[in-house]
Order: C-alpha cells, then sequence, then structure tokens
C-alpha cells in the first residue's frame, strides 16, 4: 500500500501559498494520475486494487487538507500559511524493519 500523503504534502509545502484552489488542483491532478497510472499498467490491474488505491488516495487527500487547511484566528480569521505546524507522518513498522535491515 502506497502512502500518497508525503507526496500531497510536498507538493503542497512547495506551492506558493497553499490556498484551497491550489491544494484542490494537487489533489485532482493526483486522482487523475493515479488513475490513469493505473489503467494503463500491463497486464491489468484488478477493479478491486483500484477501488482500494483510490481510496487510499481519498484518505491521504482528507488528511493533507485538515493539516492544510487554514486555521481560524487573527483579525481576517485566517493565519498565514507558514504559520501551520508541518507534521511528518508517522513512520510504519515496517518500514523501520527494512531501513534496520539495510543498515545491518
Amino acid at each position: 500500500m502506497v502512502d500518497y500523503y508525503p507526496l500531497l504534502a510536498r507538493a503542497i509545502a512547495r506551492s506558493p501559498d497553499g490556498g484551497e484552489q491550489v491544494r484542490q488542483s494537487i489533489f485532482d491532478c493526483a486522482r487523475a494520475a493515479l488513475t490513469t497510472q493505473l489503467r494503463n499498467i500491463e497486464p491489468a490491474v484488478p477493479d478491486a486494487l483500484i477501488v482500494q488505491e483510490q481510496a487510499n488516495l481519498e484518505n491521504a487527500i482528507r488528511r493533507a487538507e485538515a493539516q492544510f487547511a487554514y486555521a481560524l484566528d487573527g483579525e481576517d480569521g485566517l493565519v498565514s500559511f507558514d504559520q501551520i505546524r508541518w507534521f511528518e507522518p508517522a513512520v510504519r513498522s515496517d518500514d523501520a524493519d527494512a531501513r534496520e535491515a539495510s543498515a545491518g
């Protein structure tokens, strides 16, 4: 299973302002790219796997949107983009095991 959150977070963080339109554009591009890539794999990927990966992407999109959406605060009701706290996703245990195996 691919963790799409780091890819989305990186794209949003590198955008000029991370505003809602920018985020939605990034999410739409990610959706289209994922579907195109999975549909073009030979031999064909089962539809169930495509649906599962699309659901994984949607979960990552919800997570990114929650992370990067502007929080209410201040006179104009918003905090600036650079005031948002950045969180790295937790390392999955299988990733840590793989790193330990390659290091040792």
